[in-house]
């Protein structure tokens, strides 16, 4: 017990310490917490995507009762995630915002769940341009595993990495718990305007938990009307007013918020806003087409999985598809995905119906031949339009949705583009047909809705993760992808020189000598070559380049390894994504296919290949790299015939233990110019007599004498059987 005057003393200061301390504490979160109320509010985050809700605390401290800074369909991760937390502080006069949240991920072999933690936290300071509104500073992702992975690996996934490699010793070594993923805003991106815009509307909630819940549009937009009634010139309401008048068909509605929104955004330079907008566009884009075309939704949602019955839902025969690419043509704009601006709190990454991809792309390599039988007959406008459909459809696939949507498209593009140079350079005989074929081409180059490499990752993240992680530059599949869809590019724009050059020596007699000579089709020049990207390429201007061969004229890029070979070597992607080689397309002085305006006759195989010495266009189909199309000969009964194996990919079956054969000992297998083309075309047994299409039984033939091997012609394909079933696609010759 204390006593005397001393002990009182010694007590009294005690006891001020203490208050002196306590006051330091208090005064010290006083400043700290001082200006905090101004940020409560509720708030779009995100150029809109998500909101937030912000409320004061005790003792000056911010709580986040509710809302989104990422929904869990954007946050970039795989994976099925559970109920994020948010949180705030408050730091010398800027806002921090935080959500955490656990992803379990489903994946290695079908091994237990492996759980990601997702920690996500912003700075924020007040906007000096808008009033209420919080500009993004700093935004930083750490993706972590609280327990050894090596822990979740199956035996066979153990297995398959113990092989020296980094992955092994990844597994196995690393101290956990450990960061496996760290994402931040790239210099130069912040601050972002207005990240946080204050709608303080108790009614905002109401529509974000509509459309973060997934109900119906409908409801989502009255909630929307009564909000955006009070603040009509919104900047930040405008694109949802815009998605859901047109979702719900009041395109008249839509287009009229559209133009409101264009007008108010004039000034504008919120990249996150603008990727919102882009989607509103595309929605408005794809009302516009239903109310034009109300049937062209038909076969691409067809051709999507079902998960109520856990399979791919088309069913539409090979007319039906090949009359809706021919109304598909007749719109005037891509069909793009339906990506919606508020992404589902309730669905994961992958978790939206998505097209069968290899019914659409196998569709393509179909179109591609069916377009070919086309040229052979005579029928050069059918065969221009379905080659253009096809193109326009991977258009539309590489224009919107996630990565593999976009290469899936890419993939097509390309397999149309084939098909486009042969119409060009071979079914072309005037230059009112060039002309006729530009038209075309000009107008696949100038459809609305395309976009480019940069937007390759859109549809995989939000698009606040993708300004953090460079539009996917620094993902694994950002070069592999990148430059696929600059080969694609780059594809289109040498078709069109090509088809410039054409015209050039069908009109001047030469090839052009100059790219001022490529006029007047190509009146500013040739395209660039996006690939002459080194020092010494930007010095020769970067264009594509020309040439001349021996036997023919060429236009190319330097190809993925930015080396001039002079389009003597040709770039292969089965060699690497970056790899040597040109991009080239070589035009013959003389037509390599020289289809006839009236379409091709034959009284047998050796007249038809007399009027193709360098034989038939590619199978698309043939296990063998550039092999033409097949062709049956004619007998006394039945008449001559040009076919592909079809999407089954049989060729093998037609040989003595599917050996397929090497033509004239060609070690590549690929047959050589101007090799014995009765080694390259099986003649056998010919199709029924009912005719082209029926699936009546052949009867087989004895094979005959100026024919290596025998084939048994499969009924014609039918893609209600399966998108590889049997059957070939093939088309009579008459005499």
């Amino acid at each position: 017990m204390l006593s005397g005057p001393i002990n009182k003393k010694k007590l009294a200061i005690v006891l001020a310490v203490l208050v002196l301390a306590a006051l330091s504490v208090g005064g010290w979160n006083w400043l700290a917490r001082r200006g905090s109320p101004a940020a409560v509010g509720t708030y779009m985050a995100g150029g809109g995507q998500t909101f937030v809700r912000i409320e004061p605390g005790s003792r000056g401290q911010l709580v986040v009762p509710e809302g989104l800074i990422l929904a869990n369909s954007s946050l970039g991760f795989y994976g099925r995630p559970e109920t994020p937390t948010l949180s705030a502080d408050w730091r010398a006069g800027r806002l921090v915002l935080f959500q955490r949240q656990t992803m379990d991920a489903p994946i290695f072999y079908g091994k237990p769940t492996l759980h990601w933690v997702i920690a996500l936290s912003l700075t924020l300071e007040p906007s000096p341009s808008v009033p209420g509104d919080w500009d993004l500073l700093d935004a930083q992702i750490r993706q972590t595993a609280s327990t050894p992975l090596g822990f979740y690996f199956s035996k066979d996934f153990r297995d398959h990495i113990h092989q020296g490699t980094w992955l092994d010793d990844f597994v196995e070594f690393t101290p956990w718990p450990r960061t496996v993923g760290h994402y931040a805003l790239k210099p130069g991106v912040a601050p972002l305007r207005s990240f946080l815009h204050r709608v303080d509307d108790p009614r905002l909630a109401d529509y974000y938990h509509a459309r973060l819940n997934g109900e119906d549009e409908k409801i989502a937009l009255g909630f929307l009307r009564e909000l955006s009634g009070k603040r009509p010139d919104d900047v930040y309401l405008l694109p949802h007013r815009v998605e859901l008048e047109a979702a719900t068909g009041q395109v008249a509605q839509a287009e009229r918020y559209w133009q409101a929104w264009e007008k108010a955004s004039r000034n504008l330079s919120d990249p996150l806003l603008g990727r919102v907008a882009q989607m509103a566009w595309k929605r408005l884009s794809l009302a516009r087409l239903n109310q034009a075309h109300p049937n062209l939704m038909n076969y691409f949602e067809l051709s999507k999985f079902d998960s109520n019955t856990l399979a791919w839902k088309t069913k539409l025969d090979l007319a039906a598809r090949l009359q809706w690419y021919k109304e598909f043509l007749g719109a005037d704009q891509l069909m793009t995905a339906d990506q919606p601006i508020v992404p589902s709190a309730k669905t994961i990454i992958t978790g939206n119906p998505i097209p069968n991809f290899l019914d659409l792309q196998t569709q393509a390599k179909v179109n591609r031949v069916l377009a070919t039988f086309d040229m052979i007959r005579g029928q050069r406008a059918e065969s221009l339009d379905l080659l253009a459909a096809s193109y326009r459809m991977g258009q539309s696939l590489n224009a919107d949705g996630g990565l593999i949507s976009r290469l899936i498209g890419i993939a097509i593009r390309a397999i149309s583009n084939a098909g486009l140079v042969a119409y060009a350079l071979n079914a072309c005989e005037t230059p009112e047909e060039i002309k006729e074929c530009w038209a075309m081409l000009e107008r696949l180059r100038l459809t609305p809705g395309q976009e480019g490499e940069s937007h390759l990752f859109d549809g995989e993240n939000s698009a606040l993760f993708s300004q953090m992680v460079g539009g996917g530059r620094f993902s694994e599949n950002y070069l592999e992808a990148f430059t696929r869809q600059k080969v694609s590019d780059t594809k289109f724009q040498l078709l069109r020189a090509a088809t410039a050059a054409r015209y050039h020596q069908m009109t001047q007699g030469d090839w052009p000598r100059s790219a001022a000579e490529f006029a007047p089709l190509l009146g500013a020049g040739l395209p660039k070559d996006d690939f002459a990207t080194s020092t010494s390429q930007r010095a020769a201007q970067g264009a594509l380049r020309f040439t001349r061969l021996a036997d023919a004229f060429a236009v190319y890029s330097v190809g993925p390894d930015e080396r001039d070979d002079g389009a003597t070597l040709d770039y292969d992607p089965t060699n690497g994504t970056i790899s040597a080689g040109d991009l080239a397309i070589r035009i013959p002085k003389d037509r390599q296919y020289p289809f006839p305006r009236g379409g091709v006759h034959a009284a047998n195989a050796q007249a038809l290949l007399k009027q193709f010495p360098d034989g038939l266009p590619v199978d698309p189909f043939a296990d063998l790299k550039n092999r033409p199309l097949g062709i049956i000969d004619a007998t006394t009964t039945q008449p001559l015939v040009v076919f592909s194996y079809g999407p089954d990919c049989d060729e093998a079956e037609a040989y003595p233990g599917g050996a397929i054969p090497k033509p004239n000992g060609s070690p590549t297998g690929q047959p050589p110019r101007g090799c014995d083309l009765q080694a390259v075309f099986e003649y056998g047994p010919s199709p029924p007599a009912q005719g082209l299409g029926s699936s009546g039984p052949a009867s087989p033939l004895p094979m005959p004498a100026s024919g290596r091997y025998q084939r048994a012609l499969e009924p014609f394909y039918d893609p209600t059987n399966g998108t590889t079933s049997k059957g070939d696609l093939f088309m009579e010759v008459r005499p």
